[in-house]
């Protein structure tokens, strides 16, 4: 048999099995070949080094084979050795190969603009959370947030809203948050705010909110009634008011 280290091929002198570079959760072509002068009926089996279940067929001549696959997440290195083992019913032979698997980054959804009045908490959840996607699945996809919120303050976390991908079926998630603007800008400037989210393996997206903040007028408190006499100085009491802005 034989190996070229320098292209991560390795072949027995019948079996070659050639690498491939695939995204997460892409059906991919992975592509062997085989000579055998000897036999009519071959079987083979691929394991993709990723956990899941090996792969099988037959053969009734010796040629190409291509078999699709789909990584569901490049963690925890990306690479996974595949192994293909080639049975004419008497012998069998294997080869291995370095499958190369590159991440995907997350997508958020476009976000509306939003307005709400100096002082009101801006919450977000349930139907009006932040949505996202990641074609990445399994048990070691994770994501986190961020956001800066134009006013000087962040916030940020794990998400922990998500429902997971299958085989061409992306996972989803979603991101709570609550916040509150203690004042307008000046000439009614919108506040703009920047969302992150940022999978696992570092592939983040990032959309811009456009927030804008009204004022709100302050209101005075009643005050009881006053009476005094005529040409005597009225002293007026201490006159209350509210705003929300702070």
């Amino acid at each position: 048999g034989w190996c070229d280290w320098s292209s991560d091929v390795c072949s027995s002198d019948l079996l070659r099995a050639d690498p491939m570079t695939a995204h997460e959760n892409q059906t991919a072509s992975f592509v062997f070949s085989f000579t055998d002068p000897d036999a009519q009926h071959w079987t083979w089996s691929v394991d993709f080094g990723d956990g899941t279940p090996p792969v099988s067929g037959t053969a009734d001549a010796p040629g190409t084979v291509t078999v699709p696959h789909v990584f569901a997440d490049d963690s925890p290195t990306g690479r996974f050795t595949a192994v293909v083992t080639l049975s004419d019913g008497v012998s069998e032979t294997s080869a291995s190969v370095e499958n190369t698997v590159l991440n995907v980054a997350p997508t958020l959804d476009p976000v509306a603009e939003i307005v709400l009045d100096e002082g009101e908490t801006l919450t977000l959840g349930g139907d009006t959370a932040w949505h996202f996607t990641d074609p990445g699945f399994g048990p070691l996809e994770a994501w986190t947030w961020s956001i800066a919120w134009g006013d000087g303050t962040t916030d940020g976390g794990a998400v922990t809203d998500t429902q997971p991908g299958a085989a061409g079926l992306d996972s989803d998630g979603w991101i709570g948050a609550s916040h509150t603007y203690g004042d307008n800008r000046a000439a009614g400037e919108p506040y703009t705010a920047q969302l992150t989210v940022t999978d696992d393996d570092g592939g983040r997206a990032t959309v811009a909110i456009t927030i804008r903040v009204a004022n709100v007028e302050p209101t005075l408190r009643p005050t009881a009634n006053l009476t005094v006499n005529e040409g005597a100085v009225l002293t007026m009491p201490d006159i209350a008011f509210e705003d929300p802005g702070f």
